[in-house]
């Protein structure tokens, strides 16, 4: 077995959360750093990054909704509900298959046959995710391609 040294960025004392937390922070947000420390030079966007960037540039709250949900996801009531919401879903499902199915589809029905236009809805906001998860897919392609920019971020090199 060789001794190989761990990879630019991984920290041996990070926990698995901590890495993935680490890295959506390098692959998420509308704008980073781009300019190294002490060279001065700016790291510019490669074309997978700029088409990124076009195609979700129509939703302004990407930033905004990062941040919320950084800080909802650490908030111990979140956690509560959401925790306490999941094991009562799993422990029905678990006990009672078909009757929890037949309550979900009489929910889907009701909310389908409620509000006008749903498929209309249900269409464009189909068509809405695809593209902003075709879009964020490219930005993250092109700044994990972009390796100059990539090493930087990770060794904390970035102004």
């Amino acid at each position: 077995m060789t001794n190989r040294p761990a990879p630019i960025g991984y920290n041996v004392d990070y926990s698995a959360a901590q890495k993935f937390i680490h890295h959506l922070k390098f692959l998420l947000p509308l704008h980073i750093a781009r300019t190294i420390k002490g060279e001065g030079t700016f790291v510019p966007p490669n074309w997978f990054e700029t088409l990124g960037n076009k195609g979700i540039s129509w939703v302004p709250s990407i930033p905004h909704a990062y941040e919320w949900l950084d800080q909802t996801l650490y908030d111990p009531r979140v956690l509560l509900v959401a925790f306490s919401a999941l094991s009562l879903i799993s422990i029905q499902f678990m006990f009672y298959p078909v009757s929890t199915l037949k309550a979900a589809v009489n929910i889907q029905n009701f909310i389908i046959k409620s509000i006008p236009g749903y498929e209309v809805i249900k269409f464009w906001s189909y068509m809405a995710w695809i593209e902003i998860s075709v879009s964020l897919s490219l930005r993250a392609t092109g700044r994990i391609y972009n390796r100059t920019l990539r090493d930087n971020f990770y060794t904390n090199n970035l102004v």
